[in-house]
């Protein structure tokens, strides 16, 4: 995975993205922290897959919300290792 496997979704309804985002193949795990949808994406996701989840966020009426790649905390390390994604280092 290189350094957009997690992507911050800033979006008016996080709740709604994340149960939108669910359902992708893409994504391995999401979580909301505040009013933010945080992303977790499969091992083998491409490259593009950002733009794949703005259209899945589009097609469930959340256009407009916002992909950020986010930098791994501890708590992101810890999940990828239970459901068994590696992270590795953006700075790598």
């Amino acid at each position: 995975m290189g350094p957009n496997d997690l992507q911050d979704v800033q979006v008016a309804r996080p709740e709604a993205a994340i149960a939108a985002l669910r359902g992708s193949p893409l994504v391995a795990s999401t979580t909301q922290l505040g009013d933010t949808a945080h992303v977790l994406l499969r091992r083998d996701a491409p490259p593009g897959a950002a733009l794949e989840l703005e259209r899945v966020l589009a097609a469930a009426g959340l256009a407009g919300a916002r992909l950020e790649p986010s930098a791994p905390t501890l708590e992101d390390v810890f999940v990828a290792l239970l459901i068994g994604e590696t992270l590795e280092d953006p700075e790598s």
